[in-house]
Protein backbone atom coordinates (compact mmCIF):
# COMPACT_ATOMS: atom_id res chain seq x y z
CA UNK A 1 0.00 0.00 0.00
CA UNK A 2 1.56 3.42 -1.14
CA UNK A 3 2.40 6.01 1.43
CA UNK A 4 0.03 8.42 -0.46
CA UNK A 5 -2.81 6.64 -0.61
CA UNK A 6 -5.21 8.30 1.58
CA UNK A 7 -7.55 6.58 3.89
CA UNK A 8 -10.66 7.05 2.07
CA UNK A 9 -9.29 5.86 -1.40
CA UNK A 10 -7.87 2.80 0.17
CA UNK A 11 -10.84 2.24 1.46
CA UNK A 12 -12.52 2.89 -1.90
CA UNK A 13 -10.78 0.50 -3.63
CA UNK A 14 -11.17 -2.58 -1.66
CA UNK A 15 -12.62 -5.91 -3.29
CA UNK A 16 -16.35 -5.75 -4.05
CA UNK A 17 -16.72 -8.78 -3.13
CA UNK A 18 -17.31 -8.91 0.60
CA UNK A 19 -14.99 -11.86 1.61
CA UNK A 20 -12.16 -10.38 0.10
CA UNK A 21 -12.79 -7.01 1.01
CA UNK A 22 -12.27 -8.38 4.40
CA UNK A 23 -8.93 -9.73 4.19
CA UNK A 24 -7.95 -6.24 2.00
CA UNK A 25 -8.99 -4.20 5.21
CA UNK A 26 -6.91 -6.00 7.20
CA UNK A 27 -4.14 -4.89 4.89
CA UNK A 28 -5.28 -1.40 5.12
CA UNK A 29 -5.59 -1.56 8.79
CA UNK A 30 -2.13 -2.23 9.25
CA UNK A 31 -0.66 -0.01 6.67
CA UNK A 32 -3.15 3.02 8.91
CA UNK A 33 -1.39 1.73 11.77
CA UNK A 34 2.36 2.43 10.39
CA UNK A 35 0.78 5.80 8.33
CA UNK A 36 -1.30 7.49 10.68
CA UNK A 37 0.85 10.89 12.26
CA UNK A 38 -1.11 9.44 15.55
CA UNK A 39 -0.65 6.10 15.75
CA UNK A 40 3.08 5.80 13.73
CA UNK A 41 4.61 7.29 16.68
CA UNK A 42 3.16 4.53 19.20
CA UNK A 43 4.03 1.88 16.55
CA UNK A 44 7.18 -0.24 16.54
CA UNK A 45 6.11 -2.89 14.04
CA UNK A 46 2.39 -4.29 12.46
CA UNK A 47 2.08 -8.22 11.66
CA UNK A 48 -0.73 -10.06 9.71
CA UNK A 49 -1.93 -12.88 12.06
CA UNK A 50 -0.46 -15.18 10.32
CA UNK A 51 3.24 -13.62 9.89
CA UNK A 52 3.21 -13.08 14.20
CA UNK A 53 6.44 -14.78 15.12
CA UNK A 54 4.78 -15.53 18.40
CA UNK A 55 1.22 -16.97 16.70
CA UNK A 56 1.12 -20.63 18.78
CA UNK A 57 -2.66 -21.24 16.42
CA UNK A 58 -2.90 -21.42 12.82
CA UNK A 59 -6.79 -21.20 13.73
CA UNK A 60 -8.36 -18.08 13.25
CA UNK A 61 -8.85 -16.59 16.89
CA UNK A 62 -10.25 -13.10 15.53
CA UNK A 63 -7.05 -11.31 16.04
CA UNK A 64 -5.91 -10.48 12.47
CA UNK A 65 -3.36 -7.90 13.36
CA UNK A 66 -0.40 -7.88 16.24
CA UNK A 67 1.38 -4.58 16.86
CA UNK A 68 4.57 -4.15 18.96
CA UNK A 69 3.74 -0.54 20.16
CA UNK A 70 6.64 1.75 21.41
CA UNK A 71 6.62 0.58 24.79
CA UNK A 72 7.43 -2.65 23.81
CA UNK A 73 3.84 -4.19 24.76
CA UNK A 74 1.68 -6.43 22.07
CA UNK A 75 -1.59 -4.98 20.81
CA UNK A 76 -3.84 -7.86 19.25
CA UNK A 77 -6.25 -5.93 16.83
CA UNK A 78 -9.72 -7.31 15.19
CA UNK A 79 -10.43 -6.00 12.05
CA UNK A 80 -14.15 -5.53 10.78
CA UNK A 81 -14.65 -4.12 7.54
CA UNK A 82 -18.58 -5.26 7.35
CA UNK A 83 -22.64 -3.39 8.75
CA UNK A 84 -22.49 -4.87 11.77
CA UNK A 85 -20.40 -6.61 14.34
CA UNK A 86 -22.19 -9.03 16.78
CA UNK A 87 -21.50 -10.00 20.20
CA UNK A 88 -19.90 -13.51 19.15
CA UNK A 89 -17.40 -11.83 17.31
CA UNK A 90 -16.47 -9.65 20.41
CA UNK A 91 -16.47 -12.87 22.78
CA UNK A 92 -14.10 -14.72 20.33
CA UNK A 93 -11.95 -12.00 20.10
CA UNK A 94 -11.51 -10.76 23.57
CA UNK A 95 -11.43 -14.81 24.71
CA UNK A 96 -8.44 -15.70 22.14
CA UNK A 97 -6.51 -12.83 23.53
CA UNK A 98 -7.36 -12.93 27.79
CA UNK A 99 -4.13 -14.48 29.91
CA UNK A 100 -1.83 -13.85 26.76
CA UNK A 101 1.11 -11.67 25.70
CA UNK A 102 -1.04 -8.69 24.96
CA UNK A 103 -1.09 -5.65 26.86
CA UNK A 104 -3.53 -3.78 24.79
CA UNK A 105 -6.86 -4.84 22.29
CA UNK A 106 -7.99 -2.96 19.76
CA UNK A 107 -11.42 -2.98 17.22
CA UNK A 108 -11.12 -1.50 14.04
CA UNK A 109 -14.05 -1.39 11.81
CA UNK A 110 -15.98 -0.15 9.07
CA UNK A 111 -18.92 0.50 10.85
CA UNK A 112 -19.99 1.66 14.76
CA UNK A 113 -23.20 -0.85 14.83
CA UNK A 114 -21.38 -2.79 17.10
CA UNK A 115 -24.17 -5.00 19.43
CA UNK A 116 -24.38 -3.64 22.49
CA UNK A 117 -23.20 -6.03 24.57
CA UNK A 118 -20.24 -6.57 22.52
CA UNK A 119 -19.52 -3.09 22.89
CA UNK A 120 -20.40 -3.55 27.22
CA UNK A 121 -17.54 -6.07 27.12
CA UNK A 122 -15.10 -4.16 24.96
CA UNK A 123 -15.10 -1.06 26.85
CA UNK A 124 -14.60 -3.61 30.30
CA UNK A 125 -11.78 -5.40 28.81
CA UNK A 126 -10.50 -1.86 27.79
CA UNK A 127 -10.37 -1.91 24.30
Amino acid sequence: MPNSCSLARCLAALDPNSSRAGFDFETVAAWWLRNDPVWKSRVRKVWMWKDWPGRTSAQDLGIDLVVEVADGGLMAVQVKHRARVSTAEIDSFLAATAGGPFTERMLLATTDDIAANGRRKLLAAGA
